[in-house]
């Protein structure tokens, strides 16, 4: 009997658990569907339910959507919630979904159409940019590395650009030669760079002519006085003469004015010069940011490069912690002023893939680390959206053509052997950028 009344008790108490306030869990939404005209409007749901909710935007195409905003997200029982849709700038419409859920499984969509702007002329397609930045490595005379050999990795590196089809890329530490080979071996490239053509610090940029318009160009050096040619720091015992090299630019498509200020800061891996190098980068980020404020403003600004500095700690191939690199790239996020992109775009490929990784794909002898990026300026008044961001690991056969190499014996391949080699010691990193008008 006692048995009895037990499991009779037990199955009462699942019951109400089950059954908020005795009741079984309701939800609806009305309206169903919001039909939105292209300017900046805000509209009304009403949610009728007995239970705690959510409500959560999603795109159709599964990327995240950044012109719908929600007075609130969550809450329990009947509500009010204001849907604000931003004014479309393009000619195509678009369209968005409002999931609400319930613990207990209950679901409601709510779908949200925005009509195009009649005035425009602008798809969003075409207002796609897609931006990299790309160490190339210096070019290397002496057969014997034959790894670093430009004859031997030329074509390489010219197929990764055609096949990552940017509209424009920063280069590091390509030669005149080097940049001169690449344009010679795309169709409807040019490029301009800072006046240093040695190793290793020719900035250069490559960009598409029928998208772009070079309005005005300059350089500078990181250094007390950047705008006098190859100074450096004091500090800089090894006197390398880093610097960037700046353009401004018109969108043909969109009209859009914007800036890419490219750069190659202070190298990282004389451990004796370390603790001064890891200074020398705050200077260089410091110098960049009051750059970009002076010369950009509130024109939208990318800053593309080999920044020798990451989010992580700066490791070997066996994963031993050199040193930390973060200290740069600290500075160079610090007051919010420059955005990686990697951390606001919508969609990643390779995201964790280190950008440092030697030539061969087997067996890298150099560092396993993030120090490539693409920054983008807050200071902007126009808008965008990262909706793609990629680290590229395209590789190549390629035939050795000198003796075996003592630069590393890791990297030691027989005369005339075959090897999966990447053109250069870094990976080209990419963005894709929506430039709202």
């Amino acid at each position: 009997m006692k048995k009895l009344v037990f499991f009779i008790l037990l199955a009462a108490l699942c019951a109400c658990q089950s059954k908020p306030n005795g009741s079984a869990e309701e939800l609806s939404v009305s309206p169903a569907t919001i039909k939105a005209g292209y300017n900046l409007d805000s509209y009304e749901l009403e949610v009728v339910s007995n239970a705690a909710w959510t409500a959560e935007i999603e795109g159709t195409d599964g990327n995240a959507v950044s012109w719908l905003t929600l007075t609130r997200a969550s809450g329990r029982g009947n509500a009010s919630i204001k849907v604000r849709v931003l004014e479309n700038k393009f000619s195509d419409s678009r369209t968005s979904m409002i999931v609400f859920k319930t613990a207990g499984g209950l679901k409601e969509t709510v779908s949200v159409v925005q009509e195009g702007n009649t005035a425009s002329d602008i798809d969003s397609d075409s207002a796609v940019l897609k931006v990299g930045t790309w160490n190339i490595e210096r070019p290397t005379s002496e057969l014997n590395y034959s790894l670093g050999y430009w004859p031997n990795r030329r074509e390489g590196a010219i197929e990764t650009i055609r096949k990552a089809n940017f509209d424009i890329i920063g280069t590091q530490e390509a030669s005149k030669d080097m940049l001169d080979d690449i344009q010679s071996g795309l169709t409807g490239y040019e490029w301009f760079g800072s006046r240093r053509i040695d190793y290793p610090n020719r900035n250069g940029i490559l960009y598409k002519t029928a998208r772009l318009k070079l309005l005005e160009n300059g350089h500078f050096f990181y250094s007390r006085t950047p705008d006098v040619d190859y100074s450096t720091w004091e500090e800089d015992v090894a006197h390398q003469q880093y610097n960037c090299c700046w353009g401004k630019f018109q969108d043909k498509r969109t009209g859009t004015i914007f800036y890419l200020f490219n750069n190659h800061f202070h190298s990282s891996y004389e451990s004796k010069l370390q603790p001064m190098r890891d200074s020398l980068r705050c200077w260089d980020a410091r110098l960049l940011k009051e750059k970009v404020a002076q010369i950009a403003g509130e024109s939208f600004a990318l800053c593309t490069g080999d920044f020798n500095a990451t989010e992580e700690w700066y490791s070997n191939v066996t994963g031993q912690k050199v040193h930390d690199a973060r200290i740069g790239y600290v500075e160079l996020v610090k007051g919010g002023i420059l955005i990686d992109s990697r951390f606001v775009a919508e969609n990643k490929i390779n995201d964790n893939e280190a950008s440092g990784v030697g030539f061969l794909v087997t067996g890298q002898s150099e560092t396993d680390s993030k120090y490539d990026h693409v920054f983008l300026s807050s200071l902007a008044s126009g808008g965008y959206r990262v909706t793609l961001y990629e680290v590229i690991t395209d590789s190549y056969l390629m035939t050795h053509q000198g003796v075996y190499t003592t630069y590393d014996p890791k990297q030691g391949v027989a005369p005339g052997e075959q090897f999966q080699s990447n053109p250069s010691d870094h990976r080209p990193v990419a963005a894709t950028i929506l430039l709202i008008p």
